[in-house]
């Protein structure tokens, strides 16, 4: 009975879809057929490739049509020219059917028995936290006066706080079971003290810029007192230059030197 309905459905399923099939289509297919069957009789490269072409165009048209066909070409048009030898398919072996699944009762089992002789993993020594008196940081800045202010905010409420230099910042560093008192002191350091590459002012730039204004200005005032002892304006001129040209860079490159010292 099941074979009859199953029967049944697939001719519904087939004349649905021939149906489906437009006229064009069809046409389409007989002349790519045509087209394929001349390649394998005139023996072109890549016959396999002709002949796949030639057995779905034929079933295509079996299908989905009606009337006869033409038929694929005979076995010797599938050997391939003798200046392209072919591969042998070789078939490894004819049974390739192995071991039923295994059911899910059989792979619990497995399962079951890897977890009971797996050895017990022995929790580690943080699983329960820090200890109370180990060190956290809770806050680190690139001005070393925003982590002094924490730090004696921190120590007005009690709380034991210290600071540490790590690179280019200044850490703070508190007990672990301190940590939830010091979140409250730390949330309220944060509204104002605002320390980053954004907010921060940078003194190696302005040092820098003040000492190359200051070295234009000696250069101007030693050749101005040049000028007023010789009473010539060339030698005031040429005073100020020489001055300036060397007073400039100099004083620039000490304000620099000086606004990373108190960057770092």
């Amino acid at each position: 009975m099941e074979n009859g309905s199953s029967a049944l459905r697939w001719r519904l399923t087939n004349s649905l879809t021939r149906n489906m099939v437009s006229p064009e289509l069809v046409e389409q297919w007989r002349v790519r057929l045509a087209e394929w069957q001349e390649r394998l009789a005139l023996g072109r490269p890549r016959p396999w490739l002709a002949n796949a072409y030639v057995r779905v165009l034929s079933f295509l048209l079996k299908q989905y049509t009606s009337g006869d066909h033409p038929a694929p070409p005979p076995a010797a048009a599938d050997t391939p020219p003798p200046d392209r030898p072919a591969m042998p398919l070789i078939v490894a072996a004819d049974d390739v059917s192995g071991k039923p699944p295994r059911g899910g009762g059989d792979i619990r089992s497995v399962l079951e028995a890897l977890k009971a002789n797996s050895p017990p993993a022995e929790p580690g020594p943080l699983a329960a936290g820090l200890p109370a008196d180990d060190p956290i940081v809770v806050a680190s800045f690139y001005h070393p006066g925003l982590a002094a202010g924490l730090e004696h905010d921190l120590l007005a409420a009690g709380i034991d706080a210290r600071r540490q230099r790590f690179r280019r910042q200044t850490q703070v560093v508190v007990r672990a079971g301190d940590l939830e008192h010091a979140r409250r002191v730390v949330a309220a350091h944060a509204k104002f003290g605002r320390d980053s590459i954004r907010f921060r002012r940078q003194y190696a730039s302005l040092f820098s810029t003040v000492g190359g204004r200051l070295g234009a200005v000696v250069g101007l005032f030693v050749g101005a007192f040049a000028g007023c002892m010789a009473d010539d304006v060339s030698v005031f001129l040429l005073t100020t230059l020489g001055v300036a040209s060397v007073a400039v860079p100099l004083l620039w490159v000490l304000g620099l030197v000086a606004g990373t010292i108190v960057d770092d």
